[in-house]
């Protein structure tokens, strides 16, 4: 791995403890959670972020991707989104979600959705906005 790429892993890797951190996981706990027998306190992230490590190992990356999302391809250099898109698109289907069912009939299944009235209102006005743009009217008002 050139210098280059190793500045933008360690560049990669603050990112995802950045994010992390935004969304209230420490690096502490971040440690605390994996328990890699590897990782002994939190100067080994320190040594990652700064450069002083050069590469992230497999086992790190495999677990960050288990028990956060954190996207394999993006600490691989592989990809631009720091999580799994589908986790991340999962996750926000529960928060807006109430519930969820399948119904069945004779020869199909239909999946059933329980949802707060301000979201339905929401989506039913975007869909119009939608509409209306496709039609070339390309503002809200008008």
């Amino acid at each position: 791995m050139s210098n280059d790429n190793a500045d933008t892993l360690n560049i990669r890797f603050s990112n995802v403890l950045k994010a992390l951190k935004n969304k209230g996981v420490s690096q502490r706990k971040i440690m605390d959670e994996l328990e890699l027998s590897f990782i002994t306190d939190e100067t080994y992230f320190s040594s990652i972020k700064s450069g002083k490590r050069k590469n992230i190992p497999d086992e790190l990356i495999t677990a960050l991707h288990h028990k956060y999302n954190v996207n394999l391809a993006y600490l691989k250099m592989e990809s631009d989104c720091i999580f799994d898109t589908y986790e991340a698109k999962i996750e926000s289907f529960i928060n807006i979600i109430d519930d969820w069912n399948v119904l069945k009939s004779d020869s199909n299944e239909y999946l059933h959705l329980t949802i707060d009235k301000n979201i339905v209102d929401l989506l039913i006005e975007l869909y119009k906005v939608k509409k209306l743009t496709n039609e070339g009217i390309s503002s809200f008002e008008n």
